[in-house]
């Protein structure tokens, strides 16, 4: 046994007691610091997830979301890189199989291929439905596969891939660099943040895939009236086509947005949509109505309006429709609204309308007016019937497209 001297005891004694006593804080300081940093990261993955699913609910474009989301990625985790491609089905390879396409990118000045052309790699996330990350491949495919694989997915900077899954189908797929911009590489908590982001995307992808579906079939729908419409009053037929035209000429002239002006065209095709409940004797009656039959026609805007009430994805066309009557003076119908009272896009859905009913023969007036006629006709009406800013923007389009506005043919 080692012998220790009194004094070596008691200074070894001392020292362990020191030790501990100045150690301690400093642990104490560094348990608390880990705890902050994982604190604080589990708060911002929080946060991504928050922002993710809001944005999934209420960004209907589906570039602005994947934008959106790219970008909350990068920030959240620090990702240097990321690309997201995404199946389309109008397009197949050299296999017979859908291509998964550049949908959109970060962190790159620009990519040489725009196609994930990864077959191996798609038939394992198909299969496996889990994310890959290389050193997982290494050990999963074989040593000229392997090369082959990291040779290709170095074009998106691709380290680890993550499956973008609904209801077993591989929709899209998510791949990052597995560097951070502070030099430390994506861990297994990461790696579960972004699968929950991937499935919160696979919903938003789908939904925007059936809204396209549902706006196909609504456009069927939407032509489908407007040819009923003018089999019922002959003087109607090609007005929603023109009035559409015309409107979105002034639209674009305007810088509206795309939303705007698809809206916009919607409501040109459908504007006379309640004139399906007007009698067929009052549309087509020759001369002036009688005060009974012109406050039957005053109904028509109301009447589309409520035609397409059980349809809330129409809302914004509807309340264009419900104001295309309104004069900027006030002196409209239905509301009596006024001036900016009235929505921008019913403003310029009245003079579209307005316009081409001078151009176009019916059975209330002798003649179709010329284009000179046209014009004098809405420059008298300025800050009238006509928001003034917006016939002075249609005067420049006529003169721009002259052409457009040269007929006096019955229809």
């Amino acid at each position: 046994m080692l012998y220790l001297s009194p004094l070596l005891s008691s200074s070894l004694s001392l020292l362990a007691v020191g030790t501990i006593y100045f150690i301690s804080p400093i642990r104490e300081k560094i348990n608390i610091t880990i705890r902050n940093i994982v604190l604080r990261r589990r708060t911002m993955y929080q946060k991504l997830l928050e922002d993710t699913v809001e944005a999934v609910h209420t960004i209907l474009d589906l570039d602005g979301l994947l934008e959106f989301v790219v970008k909350q990625i990068s920030a959240a985790l620090g990702a240097t890189k990321i690309c997201v491609f995404l199946l389309d089905r109008e397009t197949k390879d050299e296999n017979g199989e859908y291509i998964y396409r550049l949908a959109t990118y970060y962190g790159f000045d620009s990519l040489k291929t725009t196609v994930f052309k990864q077959y191996k790699i798609i038939k394992w996330l198909k299969q496996h439905k889990e994310p890959l990350l290389l050193d997982i491949a290494y050990h999963t495919f074989d040593t000229s596969d392997y090369k082959e694989l990291t040779e290709s997915l170095h074009l998106f900077g691709a380290i680890i891939i993550i499956p973008i899954i609904y209801k077993d189908e591989l929709i899209g797929i998510i791949t990052l660099d597995q560097k951070k911009t502070d030099g430390t590489i994506f861990d297994l908590e990461d790696i579960n943040i972004l699968k929950t982001l991937a499935n919160e995307l696979a919903i938003a992808i789908e939904n925007s895939r059936m809204y396209k579906e549902l706006n196909a079939a609504y456009l069927q729908i939407t032509r489908a009236l407007s040819l009923a419409l003018e089999s019922k009053d002959s003087y109607l037929i090609g007005h929603s086509d023109n009035v559409t035209k015309y409107a979105v000429l002034l639209a674009k002239k305007l810088n509206l947005s795309e939303r705007e002006i698809y809206i916009l065209a919607q409501a040109g095709m459908l504007h006379d949509l309640g004139k399906i409940t007007i009698h067929d004797y009052i549309l087509n009656k020759p001369g002036k109505l009688t005060e009974k039959e012109w406050e039957e026609v005053k109904q028509h805007p109301i009447k589309g309006a409520k035609i397409l009430e059980p349809l809330p994805f129409l809302d914004e066309v509807r309340k264009v429709i419900l104001y295309h009557h309104e004069h900027y003076d006030g002196t409209g119908y239905p509301e009596g609204l006024k001036g900016e009272q009235i929505p921008l896009l019913a403003r310029i859905l009245t003079l579209a309308d307005s316009i081409d009913a001078m151009l176009s023969e019916r059975p209330y007036k002798d003649r179709a007016m010329t284009v000179e006629e046209m014009i004098q006709e809405i420059i008298a009406q300025k800050g009238k019937h006509f928001d003034p800013v917006l016939v002075d923007k249609f005067l420049e389009i006529i003169k721009e497209y002259p052409d457009l506005f040269m007929r006096n043919i019955k229809h």
